[in-house]
């Protein structure tokens, strides 16, 4: 299974996956949810893998606001090495 065709597939369908979220805390579950109804053939570690792909590229292309961002794609970063 070709995951970075799964993960490009989400990042492209965000805008209707996380219609009102614009946090990356509140969209990890909503992407693990399309995942597993969309591809639920995927191991629990492809799920993963997919979920984080989809993240990091809306993040990249500022999906998420900067103000939400400076509390980090995972919610573990230090805000103020992120706004550094």
């Amino acid at each position: 299974m070709n995951l970075e065709r799964i993960i490009n597939e989400a990042a492209d369908e965000a805008d209707e996956v996380l219609a009102g979220i614009r946090v990356p805390k509140e969209a990890r579950p909503a992407i693990q949810e399309w995942i597993a109804a969309r591809h639920p053939e995927l191991s629990p570690p492809a799920q993963a893998k997919v979920s984080t792909g989809v993240l990091t590229i809306l993040q990249n292309e500022g999906f998420f606001s900067v103000t939400e961002r400076r509390t980090g794609l995972f919610g573990g970063e230090d805000a103020n090495e992120i706004a550094e």
